[in-house]
């Protein structure tokens, strides 16, 4: 900023220039030939010395001048300084504005990356949230199991205690019946009394009688070998019905008029009943009945 002493006229005073010409003195020595030779060139001619005479307020004037001067260097300095420093400032500005578009962006970048970061902990935290329902499921099926498993297994022990009670029972009922049948044949005995024959140890007789087959049958009444068939269809009748066995071939018993009865000839449209005895001296029907008979015999031995 100039100073505003500046615009102020400054009186001015008469200066005097006198102009003092060259002279010559008489006592000058005229230069040698030596001092011809270093000469220097003509050059331009001398310029005359001025001689400039100044008053007091000139003088004070030309030093209020000088202080005006030195002061507006100063401010010009000063000046220039602050220019120099807000330059400096306003580069500083521009750099930390920069600096904070840099950490704008940065910060912006690092939400967006803690955005993201946030997406994939939420997803996961739902994935492990399902993993730990599915988890707690599973442990409540097996726990689930667990009970199933004991209640299986304590049922398991029940059952083999009631096995084993059933097993005693049955054992006991085994017993029991064996000795019922015991018991009953023993009755059945006195009912049917079997003995041996005193002629063939081998050959065994129903109230004295031997089974109506051969080689017996060929020398035996026809009312024996009724009877006798009559008293085997009844004793095989009874044991079945006691044991409660199913007969293959079922019979009446009517005395020495039984029957015999085949049910798979009704498939091959034959006569279903055979007679356990001799009509008409026939005896080759009733060898056919007494086969049939002897099926059942076995059937009620083997139980």
């Amino acid at each position: 900023m100039a100073s505003p002493h500046l615009h102020q006229r400054v009186p001015t005073a008469p200066v005097s220039l006198q102009t003092q010409p060259l002279q010559h003195s008489p006592n000058a020595r005229a230069p040698s030939n030596h001092h011809r030779r270093r000469r220097p060139p003509p050059g331009p001619p001398p310029v005359p010395r001025l001689t400039l005479t100044y008053d007091c307020s000139t003088l004070l004037q030309l030093t209020t001048l000088e202080e005006r001067l030195r002061t507006l260097r100063t401010s010009t300095l000063d000046g220039m300084a602050r220019v120099r420093q807000s330059l400096t400032a306003r580069s500083t500005d521009i750099q930390l504005q920069q600096n904070l578009t840099q950490r704008t962006q940065r910060v912006q970048d690092l939400q967006l990356r803690l955005m993201h970061l946030a997406e994939r902990v939420q997803s996961a935290r739902g994935l492990c949230d399902t993993r730990c329902d599915m988890l707690k499921a599973r442990q409540s099926l097996l726990q689930s199991a667990q009970l199933q498993a004991q209640l299986e297994q304590s049922y398991l022990y029940d059952s083999r205690i009631t096995l084993e009670q059933n097993r005693i029972i049955k054992d006991a009922s085994q017993t029991m019946y064996e000795q019922n049948i015991a018991e009953y044949f023993a009755r059945l005995q006195t009912i049917f009394p079997i003995t041996t024959s005193p002629d063939a140890p081998a050959v065994h007789l129903i109230c004295g009688l031997p089974a109506p087959i051969p080689p017996h049958l060929d020398i035996m009444p026809d009312e024996n070998a009724n009877a006798s068939a009559g008293y085997i269809c009844q004793l095989v009748y009874i044991v079945a019905r006691y044991l409660e066995i199913p007969l293959r071939y079922p019979v009446k018993c009517l005395s020495s008029r039984s029957v015999i009865y085949n049910p798979c000839a009704d498939m091959m449209r034959l006569n279903v009943m055979f007679p356990l005895y001799i009509a008409k001296s026939e005896r080759e029907p009733f060898l056919e009945s007494m086969h049939l008979l002897t099926q059942n015999v076995l059937q009620a031995a083997l139980g």
